[in-house]
């Protein structure tokens, strides 16, 4: 089990209680000067952590670089902690150079965006929005061409566990008549690359399937969106930040 933002714990009511291994992720608060002088407790992924007081067969690690509390519970305690490192969002968002596109990657124009993605990924071309989950095919390039209003479809209810809310890779392009009432989402962050306006949604960052995926618009300057992306967060995010900096306006 992971808990984020939350201690770990289960209302009694469900009749349901913790495995023997689990984890949690919480803000750090504030943090004060001083410990970032001392010398760390280890160094994960290149990320240094402190370790802080605990329960019985549990580790608490502050991480003032990511500004979060860390912990685990339970045999797998050590293991699950061993896999800290930065969320492919930051990595995606973080300032630097734009990343090179890879000799072997294709390169695409929709609703007048130029981008790459990886030559591999399956491409698919559709004229209605009709997806549930994420909104992105693990491996594929999906192009959606909205010249029909979304088609409404009754999605299972999600398994509530990790696996289910895996990040995939994947990138879908949505242009046409319905694309914004397709996407459904509200766009607030805004800037400027490549002399396109990128903006993220309003959910960005937030927890569930959601995490896993970035969506965002790219538009002239003072124009109407040109096109809605959803980009697969997966892995360490190196892969989907080359093709966050490949957009472009044709």
């Amino acid at each position: 089990m992971i808990f984020s933002g939350a201690r770990p714990g289960i209302p009694k009511t469900t009749g349901c209680g913790l495995t023997a291994s689990y984890a949690w992720i919480l803000p750090a608060g504030h943090i004060a000067q001083r410990i970032r002088h001392r010398k760390p407790t280890a160094v994960i992924n290149g990320i240094r952590v402190y370790r802080r007081p605990s329960g019985p067969n549990s580790v608490l690690y502050l991480v003032p670089e990511l500004g979060v509390r860390v912990g685990a519970h339970g045999p797998l305690r050590m293991r699950v902690l061993a896999t800290l490192n930065r969320s492919p969002l930051s990595v995606v968002l973080g300032k630097g150079k734009a990343s090179p596109v890879p000799a072997g990657w294709a390169r695409h124009q929709f609703g007048g965006v130029r981008f790459a993605a990886p030559r591999t990924w399956h491409r698919h071309s559709h004229t209605q929005w009709a997806t549930c989950g994420t909104g992105v095919v693990p491996g594929s390039l999906v192009l959606i061409d909205a010249v029909k209003p979304p088609l409404a479809l009754p999605c299972p209810f999600p398994l509530p566990d990790a696996a289910a809310l895996a990040a995939q890779p994947g990138l879908t392009a949505v242009t046409g008549e319905f694309a914004a009432r397709s996407v459904g989402e509200h766009f607030t962050r805004c800037q400027l690359r490549h002399r396109a306006r990128i903006c993220l949604a309003a959910v960005t960052g937030r927890g569930g399937f959601l995490s896993g995926v970035l969506i965002f618009s790219v538009a002239r300057p003072h124009h109407h969106p040109a096109a809605f992306f959803l980009l697969g967060l997966s892995g360490s995010g190196a892969r989907a930040r080359t093709i966050f900096d490949s957009m472009t306006l044709r």
